[in-house]
């Protein structure tokens, strides 16, 4: 989704290589999030998002909270890591097997933007969520429904999803639109 390279070691990545269609394939802008650490950013911040709503300055200061969140995480056991690990893993397959690589872009199309944590926080955020969870396997296989939902509130709400919309209302406005998406998706699907 992002072109982080999955080998610790990636190979050499041809510069004049593009950064739009990754499918799984690593990207020179992926190795850049590799070697500056931002994958591990993308793991803390799913976690760390679960508490935003206590957090009032949105993510205009996010590494305050994810700096807090790690603190607290370093003293979480064994069995919660385990649980938060597959909780991530679940979320970002089930993102994969209904939205693809384009997951976390306005487009949802195929070489048409790269991934954007501005889209990345709330839809992982909601994804993950018992409203959602219950309703993947219809979702993975109403997968146009979803999308087409995502596309047309992307559309209406370009402001929102772009830029850095990042103060504590934006990103309460993000969750609450991407909770009302899923949910016109859930409605639609169970007609």
């Amino acid at each position: 989704m992002w072109g982080i390279p999955l080998d610790p070691r990636p190979e050499k990545i041809d510069d004049e290589e593009v950064d739009d269609d990754t499918h799984g394939e690593s990207t020179k802008a992926g190795a850049n999030m590799f070697e500056k650490m931002e994958d591990v950013e993308l793991v803390l911040r799913f976690f760390a998002y679960r508490k935003i709503g206590e957090f009032k300055t949105g993510v205009n200061k996010i590494f305050e909270l994810l700096d807090r969140f790690i603190v607290e995480g370093n003293k979480f056991s064994l069995e919660n890591l385990n649980l938060y690990r597959s909780m991530f893993e679940r979320t970002i397959n089930f993102l994969l097997d209904t939205l693809d690589c384009e997951a976390f872009t306005t487009n949802l199309e195929p070489a048409k933007r790269r991934p954007t944590k501005i889209i990345y926080d709330p839809l992982m955020f909601v994804a993950s969520g018992s409203d959602v969870k219950t309703h993947r396997v219809n979702l993975i296989k109403n997968k146009a429904v979803l999308r087409a939902e995502l596309k047309a509130m992307y559309g209406k709400n370009p402001s929102l999803f772009s830029g850095r919309s990042a103060n504590f209302k934006d990103t309460q406005d993000r969750n609450c639109l991407m909770t009302k998406t899923f949910a016109n998706a859930i409605a639609k699907i169970k007609k």
